[in-house]
């Protein structure tokens, strides 16, 4: 692909990945949580339908019922994607160095293959997905909380996982969500970088 580095360092220009990751993630969960808890709710089946799961959370809990574990739905979300744009982001620099080097080329005008981009896609959601595996699964057992139970926090559910299982408790899930996690980041990187790639030929 088309590439242009600034002059900052690779340090700074992670750091502006990691804070426009973790803004649009604060924002994006506000929207989603209530259809997380919902969904959730749904597939533990302790409602039979999405009408009877809204009302009976907003009759205990109000708009608050919604919101369980959004805490941890952040802390799943702000690191995800503050580990996984970064670390796409130095594959595929590194790359581009390397590849600049072997053929004695400018970095600029270095192109990766979408494959290539697709397979740095989907390392970086693989490993960015296990790191926060725990928080994913107390999100879990926070929004399925019974309604008329005080909700615990974060912390708490954290330990309590631990105490029950271990380490392996905090981790279960840990292969699938690494499968399907790779699976959209392979999708997601390299479409994104194909189209991307196509439309700066097309305008320059």
């Amino acid at each position: 692909m088309l590439a242009s580095f600034p002059s900052t360092g690779i340090l700074n220009v992670n750091v502006q990945h990691m804070l426009a990751a973790a803004t649009g993630e604060i924002c994006q969960a506000l929207i989603r949580n209530p259809f997380e808890v919902i969904k959730q709710n749904l597939q533990v089946g302790n409602y039979k339908n999405m009408i009877e799961c809204s009302i009976d959370i907003f009759k205990h809990k109000s708009l608050a019922g919604f919101y369980s574990g959004y805490l941890s739905f952040i802390m799943r979300e702000i690191p995800f994607s503050s580990i996984q744009f970064p670390f796409y982001e130095i594959l595929k620099m590194m790359q581009i160095k390397l590849i600049a080097y072997r053929k004695n080329i400018d970095e600029n005008i270095v192109e990766i293959p979408s494959l290539v981009n697709g397979i740095n896609g989907s390392i970086a959601g693989s490993f960015s997905g296990f790191i926060v595996t725990p928080f994913d699964v107390a999100k879990t057992r926070l929004m399925t909380t019974n309604v008329k139970d005080k909700l615990p926090s974060t912390g708490a559910i954290l330990k309590e996982i631990y105490h029950e299982d271990g380490l392996k408790g905090l981790y279960k899930g840990a292969a699938i969500r690494m499968m399907y996690l790779g699976v959209g980041g392979f999708a997601f990187f390299g479409i994104y970088e194909k189209i991307k790639q196509t439309l700066i030929k097309h305008y320059e």
